[in-house]
């Protein structure tokens, strides 16, 4: 698969990143950060992070939705899902995910 993440700014004043499958469709989305150099760290995380299954946690989210959460080892949450309607999309996103997650193809839209 080739996926990429997208590295954006709302003006300078915080940063955020999310990965795409290679239909551009959001896979997890990142946390905020106070700079651009964080935020490059938090794809870094996932980066290395994202391989693994055990990383995982799925999740009730609003209305009986389901999405999952991407943590590091000591469990910090990386980045989060968009909203599944059943286990299975939200498993096969899972998968996607971890596909996806280790590509180095960047694209600043900073």
């Amino acid at each position: 698969m080739a996926g990429w993440y997208q590295l954006s700014s709302n003006g300078g004043q915080s940063y955020s990143f999310n990965l795409m499958d290679e239909g551009g469709n959001l896979l997890l989305g990142g946390n905020y950060y106070p700079s651009k150099a964080e935020a490059e760290a938090g794809i870094a995380a996932v980066q290395q992070n994202s391989p693994h299954a055990d990383r995982y946690e799925k999740r009730s989210y609003y209305e009986g939705r389901l999405i999952f959460w991407l943590n590091d080892a000591g469990e910090k949450m990386l980045g989060q899902s968009g909203m599944f309607e059943t286990e299975a999309s939200r498993d096969a996103g899972i998968a996607a995910t971890i596909a996806n997650g280790p590509t180095k193809d960047i694209r600043d839209a900073t």
